[in-house]
Parts: C-alpha cells; sequence; structure tokens
C-alpha cells in the first residue's frame, strides 16, 4: 500500500495477487518447510516430507502458510487452535512444544536450535519474493542503487541461505 500511495518508491514482498498499478520483479523463489521442535518424530527425517505424514499434527496457522492456497495446508490449519501472525512468535509456539507449522527457509536463522526446519516434497511450497514500485514510475538514483545491492546480495547469499535466484 505505501508503494501504491507514494509513500514509499519500492517495496520487497511476497506478491500474493497481481496487482496492475505495481511492477514486479522477483528476486529470489524460497521454499517454505516444515517446523517442529527438535525432539519430534519428524524432525530426524533425511528426506523431504510428503503431506501425508502431516495428517494429525498439531498445527500452528500463519499466513506465510495460507499465502501458498493449498488445499493441504488448508487441510492443517482448519484443525488448528493456534495462530501466530508473526514469526518470532511462531518460532516460540513451536519451540514450547504447542505445534508445528510450516515457514520459509530463510527463517531458520532466527530460530533457536531447539527446532528443526525439515523440507517440504511438494515443489508448490515456495514462495517468489521480489520488489515492487508504481507501475512506469522513474525511481530515485539511490532506489536504482537500492536494488541493484539487493540483487548482488541475492545472487551472492544464494547457496548460504538456501532459496533459488530469479
Amino acid at each position: 500500500d505505501a508503494v501504491e500511495n507514494g509513500m514509499v518508491e519500492v517495496g520487497l514482498c511476497v506478491l500474493a495477487t497481481r496487482r496492475p498499478q505495481l511492477s514486479f520483479e522477483p528476486l529470489f523463489h524460497e521454499p517454505l518447510d516444515f517446523v517442529c521442535p527438535l525432539d519430534h518424530p519428524l524432525a530426524k527425517s533425511k528426506r523431504p516430507l510428503k503431506w501425508a505424514q502431516l495428517d494429525g499434527e498439531s498445527f500452528i496457522r500463519n499466513g506465510a502458510a495460507a499465502a501458498l492456497g493449498l488445499a493441504e495446508t488448508e487441510a492443517l490449519a482448519a484443525g488448528s487452535k493456534l495462530t501466530a501472525t508473526n514469526v518470532s512468535s511462531n518460532l516460540a509456539m513451536v519451540e514450547a512444544g504447542l505445534g508445528v507449522t510450516i515457514l520459509p527457509r530463510l527463517c531458520r536463522w532466527k530460530s533457536s536450535h531447539d527446532v528443526r526446519f525439515v523440507p517440504l516434497a511438494d515443489p508448490r511450497s515456495s514462495r517468489t519474493v521480489g520488489w515492487i514500485a508504481k507501475e512506469g514510475r522513474n525511481l530515485q538514483p539511490a532506489s536504482l542503487r537500492f536494488i541493484e545491492c539487493i540483487r548482488l546480495q541475492t545472487r551472492a547469499s544464494e547457496a548460504e541461505f538456501g532459496y533459488a535466484v530469479a
């Protein structure tokens, strides 16, 4: 909204629905992972998890999992008694043993060593992060330099952070 109304020139986001007044350039594709306490049986999995393996889990709802728009995540959320609106709360609930969740892989850098991020086998469980600007707007030199720095850092950190550059 801040980009649309001109308060800021550029923004970094996951654009869930196309907005014609905004241009979107993908930076990277990031997987979402199953997140559980370290002592959870699925934490030891050597292979990416299939949705069927998550049946019956006490799932903590969040916006990242909901944004996937998958029937599988909706089924997990349907029986959920907990919702977290930010990553820190979500990770704290998992660490406390209140349930499991699905979060973007980059969130693991905010997590403690008491939780485990386990890849999901479904290639649809990913999101695209990019930058947005108002369609047709000529950006200021500082904004252009900012975007170039983000592109360079994104490429340089691909292997370290486990995402794929767009």
